[in-house]
């Protein structure tokens, strides 16, 4: 092979080597983004956009889902099970699944207590919104115990079928 062979052999040699280089390099930075879910699993691993972004992975669950039933609508239907002294559909009605047997023994050990015409005294009244999020909020009553007034908040969270339930008293 002559000198011009050997050169252009080298040039080319180089230019496969960077291709390689930099194919392996593109390739791994697209799995990178493709494991985080930034994207597409299909070659060639285009990456979302930010509105495609927000359609996968919105920012707040249940952010887009329709209201079906305030927060209002909840605490009224929440004291009106509380007034008929059935524990049980107040909480299953209005409260998270997973909280409900801590919220049964709280409402079980107010009763217990002699307490319960206080609670249900104090939290039936107006309530009044302080913080709405889109998929949580606060709305503050005001209870009175000794001759005094309280305030007091519960907060709520909406969840996939758009009812608002009791977070938190």
């Amino acid at each position: 092979m002559t000198k011009k062979g050997w050169g252009i052999t080298a040039i080319l040699g180089i230019a496969v080597f960077l291709f390689i280089i930099f194919f392996y390099s593109w390739v791994f930075d697209r799995l990178e983004l493709v494991s985080r879910g930034l994207a597409s699993p299909k070659f060639p691993y285009l990456k979302y956009s930010q509105e495609d972004l927000n359609i996968m992975f919105p920012q707040y669950e249940n952010e887009d889902v329709v209201t079906t039933q305030t927060p209002e609508q909840t605490h009224a239907i929440f004291l009106e099970h509380l007034q008929a002294g059935d524990i049980d559909e107040a909480v299953e009605c209005c409260f998270l699944k997973g909280d409900w047997e801590k919220q049964k023994e709280f409402f079980q050990g107010v009763k217990d207590k002699d307490m319960w015409d206080v609670m249900v005294g104090d939290l039936d009244t107006e309530i009044n919104e302080d913080l709405f999020l889109g998929t949580k909020a606060t709305y503050s009553y005001i209870g009175k115990s000794d001759g005094g007034e309280y305030g007091h908040t519960i907060s709520f969270v909406k969840n996939s079928d758009g009812v608002w339930l009791i977070e938190s008293l």
